[in-house]
């Protein structure tokens, strides 16, 4: 057997297609909101080749590993090498401190292709804080490097198994990832995406595909042509179909990879295994621009993202639109200029140890330097960012606990912000969620000076407000018993004499995030129910419920309760309010319409304030000190008062402690 496949120009015309889809969603996913499932395309298209390759050289008995990881390398470590030195540049130039330094860490990740491991600890994939990280895109190169790694080894050992026939073990190893993706989105939802056994049966789709192939159709000499033309020009025409109507129909808010990642997966082995008939729709494929972009879709892929992704960070996350085209376009030049001068060189026959050795020394330098990045906190002392010092010092966010607290909960676990300040005799208790951390600093500097504690309680996502729930997985089923474990030692402690909860609002309300900063994603607040089901409630009147029976159990224990509203949301990192580095438009984009957090924040401001015109509760509103009738203004007499889009800053908290005051002391 000739071990060296045909050439198939429809397959660069399917990686064209691929890479197009994902790049336009990158752009715009208004326009292609399942452009996204072009990476999915790609996992087929690679599991296909590769097991062709090994399977053809196997046959032949020329298969050596040491030679398929050459030529991987020489495959994928040029164009990439290029693309983390730019975005490492780039980065040094254009990047705040702690972004340069995710940015190392990211990088040196890529490098030895575990990045998608690090990334199932962060946002997910969809969430608008991604734009801000310019390797997102690198862990699909993780997942499929780690199949490569892992594939031949697995080959190897089903020849030698002769039990049981090798598509036996092919579909059960396809069954498994795929029931394994399943579980994963009930289990942790947040790893699905980035799992590589969640990935691992696209790949293996289309190995099941090339083993179809060498088995069944290429080994035959005699085949009835005629049927299978008619029979392929159907799969290419339903396999066009399952592709296009993904890409267009489907969207980020599908369970993905699920069930209706069937859809793609199948279309794209539908086209392959139709090409091999030289159908009509695989020729529409195969048109001379097709092929080319599928030639360089590669780097494409490498390059666009980076691009897209800084010209976003650089204009604090509303760039106009016409630059992030620009950004998108200028990827393709830069691809074929790698894949000319970078690409084509390492993957000629000629002095591949020579190449490889280079590679290996590139690699590890990049790796150094990435390393280095990270452990030195992104640079802070470059030029360009040295104006951030003092502000970055504000910004940090004041340790979760200490033992003053921690202790007070010994045999039971304590809150996440669990937080105790001063030496008086009488208390005040913050809880709430990350927010009544965020106002802490503050309060306790103030309240010391009137001779009270502060005792902080708090749990992140999970706001203080008997009877409900928030959050998402194991953080969304602990939630109840955080809210009991605080209330029920608050009521219990006579010192107490005053409670202020501080919460975030219209996300629990909406399940959203605001502006380019975050997209919250997250179910919107329940009621806890035994059975653990979501009630049909209406999350505002969930919220406001809550918060009453909060304020009647503590009122009912003899405590004065309070009630802080939310800060405005700036929708922005509040980094972005000193002024980027460097920008296009020079537009830091930080302050709010007054109009829009209004609409924002009307019904539930509405709502807080009412149920403390009904009963006992007083509310204490931050909107004077930091909003006038136009704007909100993140910034107040040259205080950043954020550090991040929507919690306070230390600073921040020190502007506001005045205003307590008044009601507390």
């Amino acid at each position: 057997m000739n071990k060296k496949l045909i050439y198939r120009p429809d397959i660069d015309g399917l990686r064209a297609v691929a890479v197009l889809g994902v790049l336009i969603f990158h752009v715009d996913r208004n326009l292609l909101p399942g452009g996204f499932l072009g990476v999915d395309v790609f996992f087929v298209i690679s599991g296909y080749l590769i097991t062709l390759i090994l399977l053809r050289e196997l046959a032949a008995g020329e298969f050596q590993l040491t030679r398929f990881y050459i030529r991987r390398i020489r495959r994928l470590f040029p164009a990439l090498s290029v693309v983390l030195l730019a975005s490492l540049i780039i980065g040094g130039f254009v990047l705040f401190p702690s972004e340069y330094q995710k940015l190392g860490e990211h990088a040196y990740h890529a490098v030895i292709f575990i990045l998608n491991f690090q990334l199932i600890d962060e946002a997910g994939y969809f969430d608008v804080v991604t734009d801000a990280k310019p390797l997102l895109h690198l862990w699909s190169l993780s997942v499929e490097e780690q199949f490569y790694i892992a594939w031949p080894f697995v080959i190897l050992v089903l020849l030698k198994i002769q039990k049981i026939k090798m598509p036996y073990w092919i579909g059960g190893l396809w069954i498994s990832s795929f029931l394994f993706a399943l579980s994963l989105h009930s289990r942790e939802p947040s790893a699905l995406y980035y799992h590589p056994f969640s990935r691992f049966w696209e790949l293996l789709s289309g190995v099941c595909l090339a083993y179809y192939h060498l088995h069944k159709i290429y080994l035959k000499t005699a085949l009835p042509v005629l049927r299978e033309k008619k029979t392929a020009e159907v799969k290419g025409l339903i396999g066009l179909l399952l592709l296009v109507s993904s890409f267009t129909i489907f969207d980020s808010e599908m369970q993905h990879p699920g069930f209706m990642t069937l859809v793609p997966v199948l279309g794209a082995v539908l086209l392959i295994d139709a090409g091999a008939m030289n159908t009509k729709v695989n020729g529409l494929l195969a048109i001379k621009g097709l092929v080319v972009v599928g030639l360089i879709s590669y780097p494409i892929y490498l390059w666009h993202w980076p691009l897209i992704s800084y010209v976003r960070i650089v204009e604090s996350g509303s760039p106009p639109q016409w630059l992030v085209w620009l950004a998108a376009g200028l990827s393709i030049p830069l691809a074929w200029g790698t894949y000319q001068f970078v690409e084509r060189p390492f993957r000629k026959d000629g002095f591949a140890t020579k190449k490889v050795i280079f590679l290996a020394g590139v690699s590890s330098c990049l790796f150094f330097v990435a390393f280095s990045v990270y452990s030195l906190n992104g640079l802070p002392y470059r030029p360009q960012v040295t104006y951030l010092a003092e502000a970055e010092a504000q910004m940090k966010r004041m340790p979760a606990q200490d033992d003053a607290c921690t202790q007070r909960f010994e045999g039971d676990h304590p809150p996440v912000y669990c937080r105790f300040s001063g030496g008086h005799s009488h208390t005040i208790a913050l809880i709430g969620d990350s927010h009544a951390h965020a106002l802490f600093p503050g309060v306790a500097e103030e309240a010391s000076k009137g001779g009270y504690n502060v005792l902080l309680l708090a749990n992140s996502g999970c706001p203080t407000l008997q009877g409900t729930f928030t959050g998402k997985g194991s953080r969304r089923a602990d939630c109840p018993s955080q809210i009991e474990n605080i209330l029920r030692y608050v009521e219990q402690q006579s010192h107490i004499e005053k409670v202020v909860v501080v919460t975030r609002g219209p996300i629990y309300i909406t399940g959203e995030g605001y502006g380019p900063a975050e997209n919250g994603n997250s179910p919107p607040i329940s009621f806890y129910l035994d059975s653990g089901k979501v009630g049909n409630e209406i999350p505002l009147n969930v919220f406001i419920s809550g918060l009453e029976k909060t304020v009647e159990r503590l009122f009912s224990a003899g405590k004065k309760v309070f009630y802080f509203m939310q800060v405005p949301e700036i929708g922005v990192p509040a980094r972005d309010c000193l002024g980027r580095p460097f920008s296009f438009t020079k537009n830091t984009g930080c302050s709010v319409l007054y109009e829009d957090y209004q609409e924002r924040m009307g019904e539930y401001r509405e709502a807080v304030q009412k149920l403390a015109d009904e009963t006992s509760l007083t509310v204490i509103d931050p909107e004077p000190l930091i909003c006038n009738t136009d704007r909100c203004w993140p910034v107040r007499d040259n205080i950043l008062l954020y550090a991040d889009d929507d919690h306070l800053s230390v600073a921040g908290s020190k502007y506001l402690a005045p205003l307590l005051k008044v009601f507390l002391l």
